[in-house]
Parts: structure tokens; C-alpha cells; sequence
């Protein structure tokens, strides 16, 4: 019995040693981004700062994604939502996004540009409206809250919005 039971571990170590990695390590996919993108423009200036940031382990890797809740949610939450819960559950997480293996294992470089583009262009479309609303007279509190969580986040050097200090001007 006890060789039968051996016989299967090596068998099943073998298969496990022998099989090819299901998903794609994040650090390549941001390496490769960052090697396809131009410095000299400023979303892909952003998009290298966010890349960059999200290798420290510290960083906190979220941003807002979820341009249909937000806008949605002009009358606020939930009784049972709280802000910090809605921020969660509207926000992507740069990290895991990032290994999707289908998503960008076997991806060009100008697929790898085009989707890592995207990050950017959802971040600037959710800020766009934000900043809209809170200047309108009788602007949503998340709507507000929102903004300020974003444009405090600016100055946050552990944030991925840090990276926009210089395009949200915060004249609050």
C-alpha cells in the first residue's frame, strides 16, 4: 500500500512539475508594456508611472473602473454599502488584471498598447465625469466624495493616481 501511495506522489509531482504555467506572471506583462510604450506622451507617461508603482508591493494597485456604478449612484449608496466597500467594488486591481493569461499572453505589441491604453482612458473618462458634477449645483455626495478620494489619492505617493498629480488640478 505504502508503494502504491508513493508510486502516486511522484506521479503526481511529475505532472505537477511537468505542466506549463496556467498563468501569465504580471511583472512580465507590465515589463512589456512598459518597453512598448512612448515616455515622450503623456498618457503613456502615466500608464509607465502606474506600471512602475504597482512593482512595489505597497502600492496600493486600484483604481476606479466602473464608469456605469459611478454614475449611477447620484443618490448615493446603499444603507448597507459603505464608501470604502463601493470604492472596492467599483475598482480594478492592476496586479490581477494584468495576469490574465488570455488577455495578454498571446497578445501583439500593438494589442499590448491598445488594452494598456485602456487603463488610462477609464481613469481620465471617470474623472472627467466627476469633475463635471461637482462643480453643478447640488452635486451628489459620493459623486464628491468620489472626486476627493481620487484627487487626495493624487498626492498619496503609494497610489496608482499619484501618477496624475499633474492632470487633475485639485482647487478645492
Amino acid at each position: 500500500m505504502t508503494g502504491k501511495i508513493t508510486g502516486l506522489l511522484v506521479a503526481a509531482a511529475c505532472l505537477f512539475l511537468a505542466r506549463p504555467a496556467l498563468a501569465i506572471e504580471w511583472r512580465e506583462t507590465a515589463d512589456r508594456a512598459i518597453s512598448l510604450l512612448d515616455s515622450s506622451d503623456d498618457a503613456d507617461a502615466r500608464i509607465i508611472c502606474m506600471l512602475n508603482k504597482v512593482k512595489d508591493d505597497a502600492t496600493d494597485d486600484r483604481y476606479i473602473s466602473d464608469y456605469y456604478n459611478v454614475q449611477q449612484t447620484a443618490g448615493g449608496l446603499p444603507e448597507n454599502v459603505t464608501f470604502e466597500r463601493f470604492v472596492e467594488m467599483a475598482s480594478t486591481h492592476t496586479r490581477d488584471w494584468l495576469s490574465k493569461d488570455g488577455l495578454w499572453k498571446d497578445m501583439t505589441d500593438d494589442e499590448i498598447r491598445s488594452g494598456i491604453r485602456s487603463m488610462d482612458a477609464v481613469i481620465l473618462k471617470i474623472f472627467g465625469f466627476l469633475n463635471a458634477n461637482v462643480h453643478q449645483a447640488g452635486a451628489g455626495n459620493l459623486h464628491v466624495a468620489l472626486w476627493n478620494y481620487i484627487l487626495d489619492n493624487g498626492k498619496n505617493a503609494s497610489s496608482l493616481y499619484s501618477c496624475y498629480s499633474g492632470t487633475f488640478i485639485d482647487e478645492r
